[in-house]
């Protein structure tokens, strides 16, 4: 279904669990928010990313080093550029070291119990079984919610997961 997307639809989609994801006031529990930048039909984070930073929050996004992924600070929306698969991510490797941080995930499905699947690279699943401290909410389109999906042992589920019309807490 993502893939039937207009661009109009997908910006409207994402004003809503933006917005929704905004109204929870978890954001403001955190100094360090690490939104993934959105590649093709995921739920647009572009301007919430401005937001962040228009905030004064401190801003850290995915950034492909190797093998791994890190969340590497920006501190302007001109802080990236296009990176591994095309995708934009900060041109600087200044690592994120913080021992609290909110991170904003997103995912190719999910279910009511709150499993996820990726993308496949594992690259998620990798960090934070390395920083289990950090809270995770996920974005999603509603349609990517299934009552119950197949994951494996290493998958990481996200804490809240917030969609264009609910969140699952």
């Amino acid at each position: 279904m993502k893939r039937q997307l207009d661009q109009d639809k997908i910006l409207e989609l994402s004003d809503s669990c933006i917005k929704r994801l905004i109204d929870l006031n978890v954001i403001s529990n955190y100094e360090v928010v690490c939104p993934y930048v959105s590649y093709n039909q995921e739920l647009a984070t572009l301007d919430f990313i401005k937001y962040l930073l228009q905030e004064k929050k401190r801003v850290a996004v995915p950034k492909i080093i190797g093998t791994e992924m890190e969340f590497c600070l920006i501190h302007s929306f001109s802080d990236l550029k296009p990176g591994a698969y095309g995708i934009l991510e900060p041109e600087n490797t200044e690592i994120l070291k913080e021992s609290e941080a909110l991170i904003i995930m997103p995912g190719l499905a999910f279910d009511q119990e709150k499993n996820r699947i990726g993308y496949g690279g594992g690259y998620y699943d990798k960090y934070l079984k390395k920083h289990k401290e950090y809270y995770k909410i996920a974005l999603a389109y509603d349609f990517q919610i299934f009552e119950s999906i197949e994951t494996e042992d290493f998958d990481i589920k996200p804490d809240i997961i917030v969609t264009d019309k609910r969140v699952i807490l």
